[in-house]
């Protein structure tokens, strides 16, 4: 039913009557501009007016976007009417059985009040709304009446399309290609037609019951019947779990519609090129074209002013000389263009460059370095002998020394940079090998260290199994006797009884310290309680 109010008097329509299809009087008022009408999240209200009874609203105020423009902290009608009139309203009848004739008092009393306070609630925020508002600034920009208004009408301008199910190519808002273009699936010719089956079943069965397609059968179900296509009532119920009461009542019908479906797709269309012919067809562009084959060329024709007798027209694609293929998934999206960086196939890659540009220069060449061989002029240095550095002649090096860098990223002291004895900076033909021999006596060093520790394992290792071999033999004589070994000497006893004899530990002794209560076998007396006693 519909609820009607005006400032005076309140009507419930009961929709389900033979006078339904005579409601289309009511656009009289409801079409009639100079009339406000006030409704309360009407985004839906409106597809309903139309679908059901033919109404069409002008002049709409919407109250849910007047409480968003005024910043509430809800905008329900629930919170409304708790806000201005202080009315709990009864919303466990909102998703009630309303078919149900005659109506019961409580829900008739539910229907009333969800249109009652509605236009005393309206004042309330039309009145806020202009406080808020400023109409000196230019083009509305804080006129929140202005704001509400626009919102308003646009969801009146919501126009309801009847759906027409399209079982070839599977368009329209509650097609098949839609939910197929969304999911990852690749189905066979026999799965494919099952698919197709079983979603115009479920489509036809919502509309001969007026109950929703997903109430139903879930989207789920319609791909896991598809890919198991069973040939028996348990393969039905072991597909849809839950199965729905629809499901159950008319198992035998959806049964025989995938048993069908999978005899007729041995023979059927395949699955991409069904959705490459539906793309072609959304694209108005003939099969053999594509988004990527579009995108190559509108990046390699350069562009031409068109005359201006003639209107231009779209150039004649050829894609037999084309080396991709032409997928489903093209690589190039219609709204983001190339999904890999819009990279051209035809490009040829750079040719790999072997230079390596350093971050800090080198020092330049001068005609200086090449006027002889000697090297350049430096301090005198003392002679570096090929010998072992010792701990005593080793000089101790700061931690905050400063590196330069040198080729294959060696690092170098800057002491030797003072030296003169840089053989790259000087272009010398000379090496100098004190480097190379003094890590050679390093190695040899190391390599004596472990050799000397291998032989000390070595050594310990025999030491020891030579002290095993002579370990003393057990004397048998000397020792206790096995049979008497629990037997106590008399004289031992007679030093035990000297010695105090030590308790055990009994971590329960605190516990036992306390009052005791009575005897089992102790009778009462008359007169003072004897029940504990210390």
């Amino acid at each position: 039913g519909r609820t009607i109010s005006t400032r005076e008097k309140d009507w419930v329509v009961d929709t389900l009557q033979p006078w339904r299809r005579k409601l289309s009087k009511l656009n009289e008022v409801f079409a009639d501009p100079r009339i406000l009408k006030v409704l309360h999240g009407a985004f839906m209200d409106i597809t309903w007016l139309q679908r059901d009874l033919g109404l069409y609203v002008v002049g709409l105020f919407d109250t849910h976007f007047a409480s968003r423009a005024l910043g509430y902290s809800g905008g329900s009608l629930a919170f409304l009417l708790k806000k201005f009139v202080n009315f709990d309203a009864q919303k466990q009848y909102q998703t009630a059985d309303w078919r149900i004739r005659p109506l019961p008092q409580e829900m008739f009393e539910y229907a009333r009040s969800d249109t009652h306070f509605l236009l005393y609630v309206y004042d309330n925020m039309r009145n806020e709304l202009i406080q808020k508002s400023d109409f000196s600034v230019a083009d509305h920009e804080k006129d929140k009446i202005h704001d509400v208004l626009t919102r308003s009408r646009d969801t009146a301008l919501q126009r309801y399309e009847h759906p027409v199910y399209d079982a070839a190519q599977g368009l329209g808002a509650g097609g098949w290609y839609k939910m197929l273009s969304r999911t990852p699936a690749l189905l066979n010719k026999q799965q494919f037609s099952v698919f197709r089956a079983v979603h115009q079943w479920r489509d036809q069965v919502a509309r001969q019951q007026d109950d929703s397609t997903h109430y139903v059968m879930a989207n789920h179900n319609i791909f896991t019947l598809a890919k198991e296509m069973p040939t028996e009532k348990a393969g039905i119920f072991a597909a849809i779990q839950p199965a729905s009461q629809t499901v159950r009542l008319r198992v035998d019908e959806l049964l025989s519609t995938v048993v069908k479906a999978r005899e007729e797709g041995e023979n059927g269309p395949d699955m991409v090129s069904t959705l490459k012919e539906i793309e072609a067809h959304l694209l108005g562009v003939p099969l053999h074209e594509t988004p990527t084959h579009f995108a190559a060329l509108k990046h390699s024709q350069p562009k031409q002013a068109a005359p201006a007798h003639s209107a231009p027209k779209a150039p004649i694609l050829d894609r037999t000389d084309s080396s991709e293929p032409s997928g489903v998934r093209s690589k190039v999206s219609q709204f983001w263009g190339g999904l890999f960086g819009g990279k051209n196939q035809n490009e040829q890659p750079r040719p790999y460059s072997s230079n390596i540009s350093l971050s800090v220069p080198l020092p330049a060449l001068t005609a200086e370095v090449f006027a002889s061989s000697a090297p350049v002029t430096a301090p005198p240095t003392p002679i570096q002998t090929p010998a072992v550095a010792t701990p005593s002649s080793a000089q101790a090096t700061p931690k905050d020394r400063v590196f330069t860098l040198k080729e294959r990223g060696r690092k170098r002291n800057s002491d030797a940079m003072s030296t003169g004895n840089d053989s790259l900076a000087t272009n010398a033909d000379e090496i100098d090998l004190t480097a190379d021999e003094s890590l050679e006596a390093k190695r040899e060093a190391k390599r004596q260290r472990k050799e000397q520790k291998k032989a000390e394992k070595e050594a310990a290792a025999q030491h020891a199994a030579e002290v095993d071999l002579e370990e003393e033999e057990f004397d048998y004589a000397a020792a206790p006797s096995v049979l008497e070994a629990n037997k106590e000497d008399p004289r031992d006893r007679r030093k035990n009884k000297k010695e105090p004899k030590t308790k055990a530990f009994n971590p329960f002794v605190k516990a036992l310290d306390t009052m005791k209560g009575m005897p089992r076998q102790q009778k009462e007396r008359a007169g003072k309680s004897m029940t504990f006693r210390k």
